[in-house]
């Protein structure tokens, strides 16, 4: 389990890990910093690098978005959600594998981080199983 909450933290947008956690009120606009684009960009290319099943392709995609953040391909983009969408438009164009994708999910991750703090807290397993069920656990019928 600690694999999988580790890996998904990674995939998460990491950004929010700096930005306190009062400043996510419907009043205040987000928006992502230089810094934290980076801190995102290398955290997703050495995941896909080293844990990506496909580890070929998953150099490839890591490779990518580090070029293009070197390119400034993401200077202009100071939205959360919107760099989330274009981080998982750009890994999409290595391999088509519709299981990647990056969101910006700030909520999870401050449960991702009380769950690591304390591992009797079940507030991410509880939603995690909520989701699976509302999903059907992604089968279709």
């Amino acid at each position: 389990m600690k694999t999988l909450k580790t890996g998904f933290l990674l995939i998460s947008l990491m950004a929010i890990l700096i930005v306190p956690s009062g400043v996510f009120s419907q009043d205040k606009v987000i928006k992502i910093e230089a810094n934290e684009k980076i801190l995102v960009v290398d955290s997703i290319a050495k995941f896909m690098t080293e844990k990506y099943v496909f580890p070929d392709k998953g150099k490839e995609m890591g490779d990518l978005v580090l070029k293009n953040l070197k390119d400034g391909k993401y200077d202009d983009i100071s939205d959360p959600n919107e760099f989330a969408d274009k981080l998982s438009e750009d890994l999409l164009t290595i391999n088509n594998d519709r299981h990647i994708g990056v969101r910006f999910m700030p909520e999870r991750i401050a449960m991702i981080k009380k769950a690591d703090e304390d591992e009797n807290n079940k507030e991410l397993e509880e939603y995690e199983k909520k989701q699976r069920e509302y999903t059907n656990y992604f089968f279709k019928e």
